[in-house]
């Protein structure tokens, strides 16, 4: 993650927000696909976007980096930290 790198040391900085840079990345990622949908628009969302519901889009591929765990401090059995035995890494 290039935007990763980028940040270097300056990852666990703090802002005026109270989160540090990394947490922004992913808070940032997550509202990019917030949604509220009626059910009945997801469900046709569902049969017609070839794409995962915005839920799924967020949840799915942050629940597999560790990084996001770290950067929240999450415990091991938290939702959205996947056991490494589970986890899909490509690289």
């Amino acid at each position: 993650m290039a935007r990763w790198r980028a940040l270097g040391a300056r990852v666990h900085e703090r802002g005026a927000d109270g989160l540090t840079r990394a947490q922004r990345v992913f808070v940032v990622y997550a509202q990019h696909w917030c949604r509220a949908e009626r059910p009945e628009f997801a469900r046709v969302n569902l049969r017609d976007d070839p794409h995962a519901p915005p839920r799924y889009r967020v949840n799915a591929p942050l629940a597999n980096r560790p990084a996001v765990a770290e950067a929240f401090a999450c415990r091991d059995d938290a939702a959205m930290v996947r056991p490494r035995t589970s986890r899909c890494e490509i690289w």
